[in-house]
């Protein structure tokens, strides 16, 4: 009896130490968190978190008379001198000339060159606070006229109705040496085409009217901002105009 609970108590012991073997084991074999090398390059790896662009108003686009009003209404005070080829026809009767016009503010001038019964006539006008008109023929000595200066009073202007317009954008052309904007306006109610181009500083380098008598239409040959410094005197001394 004693020698059989001998090796009972023997396969107990046994069994015991079978038991804390494999608790032993169990503890050995619990993964272990990566090294930090290893964490640090799986962070590095992981995706960026998506983020939903923010929504921008995309402004409409200007419409062409938008676009040309705003163009006109920004033009600065100008200084320059521009000379014009034009050409016309009405009736079926053509006309050429030339035209040069010099413009320092609000100090205006303007040359024209005709051909009159085969002989070269020249005008100038100017508008410095008063009017004069000087003129001569084939090279003679100039005749001014000087017309009595404004009294200031300003006449009341009635509302005009604004007739119905279409305004299209045209290619861009450099002219005289310069880039300009083009556009076409169509008056509707009066079947006349109009095409002018513009610097960026809205001066006409470029106009044409068309309907149903015929056209007219002006080219800037030359253009310089560089005004003489006699380009508003008189060639000749201005006999007064009296108005009676």
């Amino acid at each position: 009896m004693m020698k059989s609970m001998k090796y009972l108590i023997l396969l107990l012991l046994v069994l015991s130490a079978l038991l804390i073997a494999c608790e032993e084991v169990k503890v050995d074999v619990v993964p272990q968190p990566p090294p930090l090398e290893e964490r640090q390059e799986v962070e590095r790896k992981a995706p960026e978190p998506e983020v939903a662009p923010e929504e921008q108003e995309i402004p409409a686009p200007q419409s062409a008379k938008d676009e040309l009003d705003a163009l006109l209404a920004a033009a600065p005070e100008q200084s320059f001198v521009i000379t014009y080829l034009n050409t016309a026809s009405f009736n079926g009767t053509d006309t050429d000339s030339e035209t040069t016009q010099y413009v320092d503010g609000e100090k205006f001038r303007v040359d024209i060159i005709e051909s009159v019964d085969g002989k070269k006539v020249e005008f100038r006008r100017f508008a410095n606070g008063a009017f004069a008109e000087c003129f001569r023929e084939d090279g003679d000595e100039w005749h001014c006229i000087k017309y009595p200066e404004s009294d200031g009073a300003v006449q009341e202007q009635q509302d005009v109705e604004e007739p119905e317009t279409l305004v299209t954008r045209l290619p861009g052309r450099v002219i005289a040496g310069e880039p300009t904007k083009c556009y076409e306006v169509k008056i509707i109610t009066e079947s006349i085409t109009q095409e002018a181009c513009y610097s960026d500083d809205a001066i006409v380098l470029f106009f044409r009217a068309e309907g149903p008598d015929g056209y007219t239409q002006t080219t800037a040959t030359e253009f310089s901002t560089t005004i003489p410094a006699d380009a508003f005197v008189l060639p000749a001394e201005p006999e007064l105009l009296t108005l009676e």
